[in-house]
């Protein structure tokens, strides 16, 4: 009840009061604002910290592209160039040529969508094959052996009991990568 009768009070006593309240609030306010706030700006500063070193990496990787880029072509000079073959006629004119010579039936073939990563392309091609076990064997062998880059990125194998002479079917995804035109 002290406060309530404020006019009592002299004015030495009011203005130690006010200064007393200042007081309280300016503590409250340290509490509730300005800690807070360093702490944001300190957990910031973490951030900043971390970002400007992965910065000063990548400076430092892009200062070395043009080393990277004259070992790149002295290398490259090394290296004999990917033979140009067309995407899917080429691909499926080999594979047949191959199944032919292990003793496999080429049944069906269907071209899939080509895919170009930077100076080169990617074509893909669906055969469906039948024949023996030793056959399929040498074809996936002289596939994976090509000099045309030719891989085998999907395989389904499954058993023909109905069939005679060739007991399994087997179906290809076979992709070739080359030099893009």
């Amino acid at each position: 009840m002290a406060f309530v009768n404020l006019d009592k009070l002299l004015p030495r006593e009011r203005m130690m009061l006010a200064l007393c309240c200042l007081a309280v609030l300016l503590a409250f306010g340290n509490w509730a604002v300005v800690r807070r706030l360093h702490t944001r700006l300190a957990d910031l500063s973490a951030v900043i910290r971390d970002d400007s070193k992965r910065l000063e990496q990548n400076y430092s990787i892009i200062a070395k592209t043009d080393e990277v880029q004259a070992k790149f072509d002295s290398i490259k000079a090394h290296i004999p160039a990917v033979p140009a073959i067309k995407p899917t006629d080429a691909l499926s004119t080999e594979i047949e040529q191959m199944a032919a010579r292990c003793g496999v039936s080429l049944l069906d073939r269907k071209p899939q969508e080509s895919v170009r990563t930077g100076c080169f392309e990617q074509s893909s091609v669906r055969f469906e094959v039948v024949g023996d076990q030793e056959g399929l064997m040498k074809l996936l062998c002289r596939i994976e052996a090509s000099p045309q880059l030719l891989r085998i990125g999907r395989l389904d194998l499954t058993r023909n009991p109905k069939a005679g002479s060739f007991p399994l079917k087997a179906i290809l995804n076979v992709t070739a990568i080359a030099e893009a035109p």
